[in-house]
């Protein structure tokens, strides 16, 4: 198994996070030429912070999500600013909100918890822009993943339970499902300084200076492509896509929402229609600037219309035609581990794309 470094505990759990491939993707990347990292699907950031902390490249990543915004601006585009003990105290500040978390989310948490939550995400809405913000909001975002059942919005049972029968049966029975969920459980009714004290502390680890000004943004792909023109030779595109037929992403909505303090339009992907392939070939148009392309994807081996290695290859050669395929070996695919499929059905692989 990779290594994982200790910086790398500071981008919370996030679906396709690329942590355990970050050392095989690196060793493509030629740090004597290859000066800039450009990255259109940042999500979890794990590759991105890999890059700034390892290879020490300047990084422009993007994403229209907005928890993965946060962590680009909290640990790619910050260097030096950290949370300190202050800045979770402030959390707790009493102030006046709308009580959005309890309203809507109280069947996943408890009272309490959404209380901290209404109360600290009003806390940090009233801060001025700056790190300090985003560093706090990925704090709360990474907070909630850590107590929540399989790290998403979905399990009501277990609160449940605790509001019906008590702790003690609560845990018993979540026990009964998973050693796992009963230690959610077990977190989500503990005081959530505790918590977020331990997660501060792996967040701070994240932050480096690499000595770049780095630059995080939060736009469609294509709205961000024309702002990387200016690097070309030198960059290096790590582009993780959301795969086809693929909705398992908008399950951080709820994430949002509860930074925001209110409801957001949910929107339809081009990832969840017919017209994927058109639109890898428009992106690949796009991208003929940049020196590498380091493209990750995976498929369901099942499914005969699924974007498959051979086909994701060949794709690429009609822009790259030096484009090489790498097949992941034994990973665990997040996306397909969380319904408890076999990772043999489905396959993850790296296409090397050079000019």
């Amino acid at each position: 198994m990779a290594k994982k470094y200790n910086f790398q505990s500071a981008s919370f759990p996030y679906l396709g996070s690329k942590i355990r491939q970050s050392s095989t993707l690196a060793s493509y990347v030629d740090p004597e030429r290859h000066k800039v990292l450009i990255s259109p699907f940042a999500g979890g950031c794990s590759f991105e912070l890999f890059a700034k902390h390892k290879l020490g490249l300047k990084i422009v990543s993007n994403d229209w999500s907005l928890i993965s915004y946060v962590a680009q601006k909290a640990l790619l585009e910050n260097n030096q600013v950290k949370i300190e003990l202050n800045d979770i105290y402030s959390l707790f500040r009493p102030v006046k909100h709308n009580g959005f978390v309890k309203e809507n989310y109280s069947r996943y948490m408890l009272d309490e918890v959404c209380e901290f939550l209404d109360t600290a995400t009003e806390n940090i809405r009233q801060m001025p822009e700056g790190y300090k913000k985003f560093l706090l909001s990925h704090l709360i975002v990474y907070y909630i993943l850590h107590i929540l059942p399989y790290g998403k919005f979905g399990c009501v049972a277990d609160i449940r339970e605790v509001r019906e029968k008590g702790l003690v049966e609560a845990m018993d029975k979540a026990t009964l499902s998973s050693d796992s969920r009963c230690s959610k459980l077990l977190k989500s009714v503990q005081p959530p300084l505790v918590i977020l004290k331990k997660l501060a502390e792996k967040i701070n680890a994240g932050v480096t200076n690499n000595n770049k000004t780095n630059i995080a943004y939060c736009n469609d792909v294509f709205e961000f492509l024309p702002k990387t023109k200016e690097f070309g030779y030198e960059a290096v595109m790590m582009a993780d896509a959301p795969y086809a037929e693929s909705t398992s992403y908008s399950m951080y909505d709820a994430f949002s929402e509860i930074l925001l303090g209110k409801k957001i339009p949910k929107s339809n992907s081009a990832f969840n229609s017919k017209e994927v392939e058109e639109w890898f070939d428009k992106f690949f148009q796009e991208c003929q600037h940049i020196d590498l392309w380091l493209l990750t994807y995976g498929a369901k081996v099942g499914e005969p219309d699924a974007l498959h290695s051979a086909k994701f290859l060949e794709m690429v050669k009609k822009h790259r035609p030096k484009a090489r395929l790498l097949k992941l070996e034994n990973f665990s695919w997040s996306i397909n581990s969380l319904s408890g499929k076999s990772p043999k059905e489905c396959e993850e692989f790296i296409v090397i794309a050079e000019k």
